[in-house]
């Protein structure tokens, strides 16, 4: 049963943005690091956006910018410039193969594609299984969704949010590349709060991402 010092169940934006973090410290080159997830993370599975004034280190991997911002609600209408800073894009396979080439050079650092079964926080370490195989490590960094965790306690009221995108393409020209539509709350709230992002990568491309927010207390 092998020991590391870090293991991360998932590898999502969290666990990969600390893990590259980690990295580029220079403080963690003699501890092993096990990173599992039973996805290979090889689809294009989602969007980042971010905002920057400054070029960083996600240059190379950034499919778009917009300097202009566009936002609404049922009685008021802008336009924003957003200058000095940008809204960035990062497509989700390009962030995952950015961070996945830098970590897989580190001899400390290994990947295991497959389904967590169970995690043990034991006095002196953490005991974690797989399908196929069995771990212990110092500290456990768990990005996993546990309904449990919350429906056991009542003393928080937990806020949930979902997104979904849809990219599409039209006959016409009929968006404005150089503006993103940011935080439309023109759309029907219903209890909620709710938003439209409208994305345009040309004048006949964008991606339309549709957010919901709403509270959920369990008792």
């Amino acid at each position: 049963m092998k020991h590391y010092h870090y293991i991360f169940i998932g590898s999502g934006l969290a666990a990969l943005m600390t893990a590259y973090k980690m990295l580029q410290s220079g403080n963690f080159k003699d501890k092993n690091i096990l990173l599992v997830d039973a996805s290979s993370k090889k689809a294009n599975d989602r969007t980042w956006c971010f905002w920057q004034k400054e070029n960083t280190i996600w240059e190379a991997v950034i499919s778009k910018k917009w300097d202009s911002a566009w936002f609404a609600n049922e009685n008021f209408k802008r336009n924003l410039d957003i200058n000095p800073y940008e809204y960035c894009k990062i497509s989700g396979i390009d962030f995952y193969s950015f961070v996945f080439d830098a970590l897989s050079k580190e001899t400390n650092i290994t990947f295991l594609n497959e389904k967590v079964t169970n995690i043990n926080e034991l006095d002196t370490h953490v005991y974690v299984s797989t399908e196929n195989a069995e771990f212990t490590c110092d500290q456990v960094l768990n990005s996993i969704w546990n309904r449990n965790t919350l429906t056991q306690q009542s003393k928080f009221r937990v806020l949930q949010q979902h997104f979904i995108g849809w990219h599409i393409q039209s006959s016409e020209s009929v968006f404005n590349p150089k503006e993103a539509t940011f935080m439309d709350f023109s759309v029907a709230q219903k209890g909620n709060t709710r938003f439209m992002y409208v994305l345009p990568f040309s004048e006949k491309e964008a991606l339309l991402e549709y957010h919901l927010v709403f509270g959920t207390s369990f008792r």
